[in-house]
Formats: C-alpha cells, sequence, structure tokens
C-alpha cells in the first residue's frame, strides 16, 4: 500500500510547487524597465519613426505597441540558450553536422556566436508579417548603465498593454527589442516555452 501512495503523494507535492524563480541582478531590472519605457516612447511617436525609417506604413504600426504601461511589467524572465553547440547540432542534419565539424574552430566559433536569444526573438517577430519586421527593427533602443555583466543577460518584460520588450544588457550598456508575442504566448513561463523550445526561460522576481 505504501508503495502505491508515495510516487501519487509525490507527484501532488510537484504539481502544487511553484514555478521556480530567481531575482533579478540588482541593477538590471530597474535598467530593463528604463530602456522599456524608452521603447514605449518611441512606438508612440510617429514623427521620430519617419524620421529616422521614412515610411508611413511603419511609422504607423507604431501605434500598435504604444501604450502607457511599459513601466510596470506583469511579469519579468531571464532569457538562456544552454550548451550553443548542442542546440546548434541538434538541429542540422548529418550533413551540415559534417561540414560543421569539419570547419577551422575560429569559424566553429563564429557560428555559436551568430547562436543567441535575439536571434530566436527575431525569428518569432518573422512570423508576425512585414510591418512588424521593419517596425522591430527600427524601434530599437540604447540606454547607457554603470552595470559591467560577466556574462550575457537578457530580460524579457511582459506588460499588460503593452508589446513585450527583451532588453541584452552588455557593458555599460542595455539595449532592447520588441518581441511580437500575443497574451496568450506571453502569458506564463510554460507558454514561452512553447514558443521558444530552445531556451531556458526562469520567471524573475524584483530585487
Amino acid at each position: 500500500m505504501l508503495k502505491r501512495i508515495l510516487p501519487a503523494l509525490l507527484l501532488a507535492l510537484l504539481l502544487a510547487a511553484p514555478a521556480l524563480c530567481e531575482q533579478a541582478a540588482p541593477g538590471y531590472y530597474e535598467a530593463g524597465i528604463e530602456t522599456a519605457k524608452l521603447m514605449g516612447e518611441i512606438a508612440g511617436n510617429r514623427d521620430f519613426l519617419m524620421i529616422l525609417i521614412g515610411n508611413s506604413e511603419t511609422a504607423d504600426f507604431g501605434q500598435t505597441a504604444a501604450a502607457d504601461d511599459y513601466g510596470a511589467p506583469t511579469a519579468v524572465y531571464s532569457l538562456r540558450i544552454g550548451d550553443k553547440e548542442a542546440l546548434l547540432e541538434s538541429v542540422m542534419d548529418a550533413d551540415d553536422r559534417e561540414l560543421y565539424g569539419s570547419l577551422p574552430e575560429a569559424l566553429r566559433e563564429q557560428l555559436l556566436k551568430r547562436l543567441n536569444v535575439q536571434t530566436f526573438c527575431a525569428m518569432q517577430n518573422s512570423k508576425a508579417g512585414i510591418p512588424q519586421i521593419a517596425f522591430a527593427s527600427a524601434a530599437t533602443a540604447a540606454v547607457r548603465t554603470e552595470l559591467e555583466p560577466e556574462e550575457s543577460l537578457q530580460y524579457l518584460y511582459v506588460f499588460e498593454k503593452g508589446t513585450p520588450v527583451l532588453v541584452s544588457f552588455g557593458y555599460h550598456g542595455a539595449s532592447g527589442m520588441f518581441v511580437f508575442l500575443d497574451r496568450e504566448q506571453s502569458g506564463s513561463a510554460d507558454a514561452l516555452r512553447k514558443v521558444f523550445p530552445e531556451l531556458e526561460i526562469t520567471p524573475l522576481e524584483k530585487p
């Protein structure tokens, strides 16, 4: 009897356990908010977009991303790529893996450097349509910071009304890009994992 009860009890405890979270790195959460707010301002300013890209359709599309809540995310997630080489080899066929293995080490490193979180977010935007692609490429933002991350950090900020924003942190800077996800796709960590199965996605707590 006990042998039958214990597995069921353990399963119930696992299902009831909250999703694992980690605390955002000090200073990064706030820098991401600053970046997202600036991007909200860019999206809502048609004149800025017209000066930048000169395309009225793309400039008008900015209004769909304009919102007043970019300073108050409903959720923030850390997005990471684990073993880049293993991921790259998993999406290649046998011929490509053979070609990859024959490359000099310096060129293999170049391929791995191009495999990043921003790449997967850009691929998601490419599914949305031409205006979205053009807008996402134009309506980026960069903010100067005092941060000096030891590793690449990417935080995805999700809002009730605004379009999700991916903020990438580098040496003394943060850069943001809009990521076109609907409410269902961005409603939880599990939903995001279905959109980006290649990425490690962890909910973040405000420091």
